[in-house]
C-alpha cells in the first residue's frame, strides 16, 4: 500500500508555500487524533484543509458523514478517488473563509460535470445541522478559522484542531499570561491539549512542532448575544497595547470615565495596576456585564 508521501508524489503534487501546505504523512498521528475524537457513527464531520486525504480516509470509516472541505483544485482528484470508497465524503472545493457554514449541508456534486455546486447557485436557507470539526487546519489563518467556528452560526460542538505548538500554548493560557485568543477561545468553550506532534510528522516539514487540541463549546453562549458583543468589545479593547495598564486601555477605548471603571475594578476586585494578560475569563465577564450596564444608563 503506498505511504501518503507516496501518494502525493504519484500525483505530482508539490505543497505551496503561499497556502501553508505542510501534508501530514504520519499514520500513526491520524490513529491518535481518530482514538482522541472517539468518533461515533452518528457523528457528522466538518474537515478543513483535506489536503492528500490521509485524515480524511480515516474519518470516513468512523462517521456518518464527512464534509471534507478543500480549497485546492489540484487536490481534488485525489480526493476524489478516496470518495469513490468512501460514499459518506462529500468533497467541497471551497475557501473556508469566506464559506457560511450555514450551506455546508446543500453543498453538493452535480450528478452530470461531477463538480461541487456553488453557494451562489443555491436557495440560501439556514441548516440548523449538528457537528464536529477535526481538522489539520492552515496554521497561517488558525486564529481566523477558531473565531469564526466560534462566532458564526450553527457552530460545532466541538473542534480537534492541529495547530501549533505555540499557538495550542496561547489558546490555553491563564492569568498572568493570558492573550486575545485566549480570552476570546476559553469565553466561548473548554480547552486542552491532547499531545504534542513532531515537524518531522509532515511534508514539507514545517519549522515548528505542532499541537493537537480539542475545544469543547459551551452551548449556553451565544455569539449574538448583548454579552458576548461587549465581552468581545470590552477585551479586543483591553489587548489593544497589552503593555499599558488595563483602566488607561478601557477609559480610551470604551469612552467610558475614568471614575466608572475604577469603582468597577473595586467591586471586582481587580488592582488598578493589572494588565490585560492578568485577569481571568470570569474576570472579563464581569467587567463586561459592567459595561453593558454603564451604557444602557447612559442611553437611557
Amino acid at each position: 500500500m503506498a505511504s501518503p508521501l507516496q501518494i502525493l508524489k504519484q500525483h505530482g503534487i508539490d505543497p505551496k508555500r503561499s497556502r501553508g501546505q505542510n501534508f501530514l504523512v504520519d499514520q500513526n498521528i491520524v490513529r491518535k487524533i481518530i482514538a482522541q475524537a472517539d468518533i461515533q457513527a452518528s457523528d457528522t464531520i466538518v474537515e478543513i484543509g483535506s489536503g492528500s486525504g490521509i485524515l480524511t480516509e480515516q474519518l470516513a470509516q468512523k462517521a456518518g458523514k464527512v464534509y471534507a472541505i478543500e480549497i485546492d483544485k489540484t487536490l481534488i482528484p485525489l480526493l476524489a478517488d478516496l470518495q469513490m470508497k468512501h460514499p459518506n465524503v462529500e468533497i467541497i472545493q471551497q475557501d473556508i473563509r469566506t464559506l457560511p457554514l450555514h450551506v455546508i449541508p446543500s453543498l453538493s456534486r452535480d450528478p452530470v460535470s461531477g463538480s461541487p455546486v456553488q453557494p451562489s447557485r443555491m436557495a440560501r436557507q439556514t441548516h440548523d445541522f449538528s457537528y464536529r470539526v477535526v481538522a489539520n487546519i492552515p496554521y497561517n489563518i488558525t486564529s481566523l478559522l477558531i473565531r469564526k467556528f466560534l462566532e458564526e452560526k450553527p457552530r460545532p460542538s466541538d473542534m480537534i484542531l492541529m495547530v501549533q505548538k505555540e499557538v495550542a500554548q496561547r489558546i490555553c493560557a491563564k492569568p498572568p499570561r493570558m492573550n486575545l485568543l485566549a480570552a476570546i477561545t476559553q469565553y466561548y468553550g473548554e480547552v486542552r491539549i491532547f499531545f504534542m506532534v513532531a515537524r518531522t510528522c509532515f511534508y514539507p516539514a514545517p519549522k515548528v512542532d505542532s499541537a493537537v487540541i480539542r475545544i469543547v463549546l459551551d452551548a449556553s453562549r451565544d455569539s449574538d448575544s448583548d454579552e458576548a458583543t461587549m465581552y468581545t468589545r470590552v477585551v479586543k479593547t483591553g489587548f489593544a497595547a497589552p503593555r499599558k495598564l488595563l483602566i488607561s486601555n478601557l477609559v480610551k477605548g470604551l469612552g467610558i470615565p475614568r471614575v466608572t471603571i475604577e469603582a468597577a475594578f473595586a467591586r471586582l476586585g481587580i488592582a488598578l495596576t493589572s494588565r490585560a494578560q492578568e485577569l481571568s475569563v470570569q474576570q472579563w465577564i464581569d467587567l463586561a456585564l459592567l459595561s453593558t450596564v454603564h451604557c444602557k444608563e447612559r442611553v437611557l
